[in-house]
């Protein structure tokens, strides 16, 4: 019977995922799979540092779930690739999704905008892992690999759902954390809808009434 650690798979489990499959992937798509196992567990651990941070229960919850959705592709990696992938630039992908600037680790979960810091580093966690998700289903199907194809068929959507349920906390969220007014959500969907449509680049995206006492 094979075991785990908390790493991912027991060097048994890779072993035997090894023989199994008996392919060795090219060394670019590889370093592509070691950033996604990096990525997916510096996600993984965001994720769960937001959920012992945050006031809120149900946010929480929330950030305990997807957290366990990157933990499950960066066990299947380790044992696509059949080792532990070098931890070296991970130090470089940490740096370049840092936390956003005037915000202090160890501050007041009360506090909304450290709620909104929290949030962009997870969203910007999973943009890039997305990216490199993408990446991976362009290249699979030439590898003629069917684990690496169904490796990237089945966790590129659970990158998705994290790239939503971050971007629409934060919405949900922003208006009381940066002005301390609570904004009904519709108004400020009619901005965002505004926005993105680019209805209205010349300046009157408020909806009626927004804005005023």
């Amino acid at each position: 019977m094979s075991t785990s650690t908390p790493d991912g798979p027991s060097p048994d489990d890779r072993a035997d995922h090894t023989d199994r499959t008996g392919r060795r992937v090219p060394e670019t798509v590889r370093s592509t799979l070691q950033e996604l196992w990096e990525g997916e567990s510096l996600l993984a651990a965001e994720l769960a540092a937001l959920a012992g941070r945050t006031a809120e229960p149900g946010v929480a919850a929330a950030a305990e779930r997807l957290a366990a959705v990157s933990r499950g592709p960066a066990a299947w990696i380790l044992g696509l690739l059949a080792a532990r992938p070098r931890t070296g630039p991970a130090t470089a992908r940490r740096e370049r999704c840092a936390a956003p600037a005037g915000v202090r680790p160890g501050r007041s979960a009360a506090d909304g905008r450290a709620l909104l810091a929290d949030l962009r580093r997870v969203h910007a966690l999973a943009g890039d892992n997305a990216l490199l998700w993408d990446a991976l289903c362009c290249a699979a199907p030439a590898t003629g690999d069917r684990a690496l194809l169904d490796l990237a068929a089945v966790c590129r959507p659970r990158t998705a759902e994290q790239l939503r349920w971050s971007r629409s906390t934060l919405r949900s969220r922003a208006a009381q954390a940066l002005t301390g007014r609570a904004v009904p959500w519709r108004r400020s969907a009619a901005v965002l809808f505004a926005v993105e449509r680019a209805d209205d680049p010349g300046g009157s995206l408020l909806p009626d009434g927004a804005g005023t006492g």
